[in-house]
């Protein structure tokens, strides 16, 4: 074999390990895709379910607060016209101890009589009224009961749609790096071998802007469709501050009115964070 068959052997030795590698490195970025899509899912029953609980709990409370006022009403009901007739029973010893004439003895024996059921009658109203202020004041306890798990009813399902806002994003993202993976023949970074880098989809219009937050690998860019950017363009990432510096390119993989979300394509020549600078051309 000559020195330029070896070459060539070990050449294509060198050039199957790295595809080798970039298979290995792209099979395990697919499979944490698909953990983390599997959990955010599982996590979203297990807030459903919580969420349900918390509703049907709530449902309950007003069934049990409904009974709890009809009890309260018809006893109210009771006291009244117990109160009613005591006040007629009252009513009617005034008016037989006006139309009696009797001696001092028996008048003071009487009006010793009446004041004592005067008395049990004003205790009685004492107690009724006791027991109208203790059911007013648990009436009131079961109303604020009953909002404070409204609350937390919409609270719980504000969390769950935002948990439903986060997956549906998660799967956005891991359908478009499948559909990628495919397009580009395995290799989500561009083409192998491509003479300059991966290949370049910038806007046609000039767009510049920054990096808002970091969160996942995913940068979080403070443009979006309004200014012109669609998902699959790239844009040039790079720093100003302490010092200029270019990072390298990145894709949108997803997008709004006014941010859009984009992936590193290949490595960046620097971990990017916020307040990092984006443009759709470097001149």
């Amino acid at each position: 074999m000559t020195v330029l068959g070896k070459i060539l052997v070990f050449v294509n030795l060198v050039f199957s390990v790295v595809v080798g590698g970039l298979v290995v490195v792209v099979f395990t970025a697919r499979t944490n895709y698909a953990v983390a899509l599997q959990a955010e899912k599982d996590q979203r029953k297990l807030d459903q379910g919580a969420v349900q609980a918390k509703i049907r709990e709530v449902d309950q409370l007003r069934i049990d607060l409904k009974k709890e006022n009809t009890d309260l009403a018809g006893k109210l009901a009771k006291l009244e016209a117990e109160l009613a007739t005591q006040v007629a029973v009252n009513a009617s010893i005034r008016d037989k101890i006006g139309s009696e004439v009797g001696d001092d003895a028996k008048e003071n024996a009487i009006k010793t009589a009446v004041k004592r059921e005067v008395d049990v009658a004003r205790a009685g109203e004492q107690a009724m009224k006791k027991r109208f202020e203790d059911a007013v004041e648990k009436n009131t306890a079961l109303v604020k009961e009953n909002s404070r798990l409204t609350q937390d009813t919409l609270t719980a399902q504000i969390e769950a749609k935002s948990l439903q806002e986060r997956l549906d994003n998660l799967e956005k993202q891991y359908k478009y790096f499948v559909a990628n993976y495919a397009k580009n023949g395995g290799n989500s970074g561009g083409q192998v071998g491509a003479p300059g880098g991966p290949p370049k989809n910038p806007p046609a219009e000039k767009i510049e802007g920054q990096v808002v937050k970091m969160n996942a690998g995913l940068l979080q860019l403070s443009a979006g469709s309004d200014a012109g950017l669609k998902v699959g363009h790239t844009l040039e990432l790079f720093r100003l501050d302490p010092k200029p510096q270019y990072l390298g390119l990145v894709r949108i993989t997803d997008i709004e009115a006014k941010v859009a979300v984009a992936v590193p394509v290949g490595k960046l020549l620097a971990e990017p964070q916020a307040g990092d600078q984006f443009a759709s051309q470097i001149k």
